[in-house]
């Protein structure tokens, strides 16, 4: 499931597009897992059953954080199949390849004034800051312009913000949230422990150097319960998503769960019923059952209501 639009802003506006890159992998996990989430299981015909998340790469943060962090995630997702997870990516291939925090710190503030990094115009884009003074210009030479961002459709889709947080917490050897300004050991790291109830199962490959393997289980250690022995020889990060060989599918799909778990909390399945009133409540059967139908129609959506608002405030 894959959405690059957003109700209130485009990506590519010069005035609203700055709106829509501000965000961070800890926004997606808190914020749009949960919907991809709950549209899937209200939308999903004939069933209502826990979703199963396959996150690829730097999607795997998100993920965790959501798991981590989201009360009650654990009723509508069963499984978290990490696939290539980069907690941690190896600075050396990375596209800022700066090693300490200062140097790395100060060239993202300066960076920061671009509305954009990524999209379809990169270089249009970012020329009027490459031009604006001889710093900026030498920013632009060394690492802007050859960012494999700009033609690379995968890494492209992801923010200036995601990218620092990556960035600060692979050179730190951490896994927590952004910090702009100030030591970065103030904020405390996410709470890997708290995953509960979803089961955890990464996948990598032996010749992801984006990504080590080695360095990125050990986070999964924290995981209780979390298998993360699984390895594909010969794989690199983007091969998990360009290679289509049946002998790859065959082992994602041994580590997916065999049959689908059904959603037991109350208030999350959609109701089922013939026929619909002018306020969106169930008809059901005659008449005379309309009345307890609406009110448990209310119910379950007032219940459900309040569990995703409390989810949100955490």
């Amino acid at each position: 499931m894959f959405s690059d639009t957003h109700t209130l802003y485009n990506k590519d506006d010069a005035i609203t597009g700055a709106a829509y890159w501000d965000y961070t992998y800890e926004n997606i996990g808190l914020e749009d897992v949960s919907a991809f989430v709950n549209t899937i299981v209200t939308a999903r015909p004939g069933a209502c059953n826990k979703v199963t998340l396959v996150p690829h790469s730097t999607a795997v943060n998100s993920a965790l954080v959501a798991a981590a962090r989201i009360p009650f995630l654990s009723d509508t997702v069963g499984t978290i199949a990490a696939v290539a997870p980069c907690l941690k990516v190896n600075i050396n291939e990375y596209w800022l390849n700066e090693q300490d925090m200062e140097t790395t710190d100060m060239l993202y503030s300066i960076i920061s004034v671009l509305p954009s990094m990524f999209g379809p115009n990169h270089e249009e884009v970012i020329r009027p800051f490459c031009e604006s003074s001889p710093i900026n210009g030498m920013i632009c030479d060394r690492y802007l312009l050859p960012n494999p961002a700009a033609s690379d459709p995968q890494l492209k889709e992801r923010s200036l913000k995601a990218y620092r947080q990556v960035h600060q917490n692979s050179i730190q050897n951490r896994f927590q949230e952004l910090v702009l300004t100030g030591d970065i050991f103030t904020s405390a790291e996410y709470d890997l422990a708290a995953i509960s109830g979803i089961e955890v199962i990464s996948l990598a490959g032996t010749e992801d150097v984006r990504c080590p393997p080695t360095d990125n289980m050990l986070y999964f250690t924290r995981i209780p319960d979390a298998d993360y022995s699984n390895l594909i020889f010969g794989f690199d990060n983007i091969d998990f998503l360009h290679n289509n060989s049946l002998g790859y599918v065959d082992i994602l799909a041994g580590l997916l769960p065999l049959a689908p778990t059904a959603i037991t909390a109350d208030g999350i399945c959609p109701i089922e019923c013939e026929r619909v009133d002018s306020e969106g409540y169930c008809k059901c059967g005659s008449d005379s059952d309309d009345e307890p139908c609406r009110d448990e129609a209310r119910a379950r959506k007032e219940a459900a209501k309040v569990q995703k608002d409390a989810a949100s405030v955490q």
